[in-house]
């Protein structure tokens, strides 16, 4: 045989890949609070209600900032520009059509939406790191707080599931200001389910920064913090680093505007509950949203994962349930 050729990278063997938000998505629920509770456990008691104050403060100011700019957003009509935009994959198929390509209108104006939803998120977080108020947890008392977390029913049976499935990897991604939390919290289920490891789930998130033991107020690691992020995260999973090579199939379940790029990215994109915010943009961007029931394959799984959510000559399109057993079915995982 012919040396072997050092300059070649040999590709990754395919896996299937089950991307899943955390709040809201797996939780009931936005966890953020009990995060919070978590640098108040060791405090004295006029420090912890000067927190709850601020933590207030920081929760009124983000809605009324975010309900501001969304009205904006939808007020404004963009020009369809020349070349692709962050956040929203475009087909290739060299019409102007409504079928997720970039160059359509509808998808012009979703990627312009994500990208200032992006650095609206980015601004709002230097605000709350300012604001130090998740100084004062420690790793304990983050497990603690962990422990008041309420998963939707059926999740972890289904990330349990899915993480013995030959073949399968499992990933939390998630714009959670603390990967520490998002282990804990799966870690008080484990075992359950007829053997759940949170050991098998891979958490990309943030990363608190910690002094002697205890958080500083900032970040070791922003990872994740806004919607352009996930779709940033998704595709280092999906293609695994090695370019078109190594292209695993995906299928992505979120809740919210903040997962829309990675529910476009994804070979198949699922919305856990009911979230009018997310209809009203996915409806402008020219996405369509479809039952679980009529998802191909049904009951019996999603035989195909290169089926995409987008791709040229196909309408984009997500699937939207309020059950994580249907989430179990739709992936064939009995």
């Amino acid at each position: 045989p012919g040396a072997r050729d050092v300059g070649r990278v040999e590709p990754k063997k395919q896996r299937r890949l089950v991307v899943v938000d955390f709040d809201d998505t797996c939780t009931l629920g936005d966890t953020i609070s009990h995060l919070v509770s978590a640098t108040k456990a060791l405090q004295p008691a006029h420090v912890a209600e000067e927190k709850d104050r601020t933590y207030a403060m920081l929760f009124r100011e983000y809605m009324e900032e975010r309900k501001e700019l969304i009205d904006r957003l939808f007020d404004v009509t963009v020009e369809v520009p020349r070349t692709s935009m962050p956040g929203v994959p475009e087909d290739d198929d060299g019409d102007d059509g409504d079928d997720g390509d970039i160059r359509c209108p509808k998808r012009a104006w979703l990627a312009m939406f994500l990208h200032e939803l992006s650095c609206f998120e980015t601004r709002r977080n230097d605000v709350v790191l300012a604001s130090g108020i998740l100084h004062g947890a420690t790793i304990e008392s983050i497990k603690g707080a962990a422990q008041n977390v309420v998963f939707r029913d059926a999740c972890i049976e289904t990330l349990h599931r899915a993480s013995v499935s030959v073949g399968t990897s499992v990933v939390v991604l998630s714009a959670n200001w603390s990967e520490e939390f998002i282990r804990a919290a799966l870690s008080n289920h484990h075992g359950a389910c007829g053997g759940f490891d949170a050991a098998r789930v891979e958490v990309v998130a943030n990363a608190l920064e910690f002094d002697a033991g205890v958080t500083t107020g900032g970040m070791r690691v922003r990872r994740c913090q806004t919607p352009n992020d996930k779709h940033r995260l998704l595709r280092g999973l999906v293609f695994d680093g090695h370019g078109q090579h190594a292209q695993h199939p995906s299928v992505y379940v979120g809740d919210s505007v903040g997962d829309v790029p990675a529910l476009l990215s994804a070979n198949v994109g699922i919305v856990m509950g009911r979230n009018a915010l997310l209809e009203r943009v996915l409806e402008r961007g020219g996405v369509q949203i479809r039952s679980i029931d009529e998802i191909p394959g049904g009951t019996d799984g999603v035989e195909e994962w290169g089926m995409g959510t987008t791709g040229a000559g196909r309408p984009s399109v997500v699937w939207q349930t309020s059950s994580w057993e249907d989430v179990r079915c739709a992936l064939g995982l009995k």
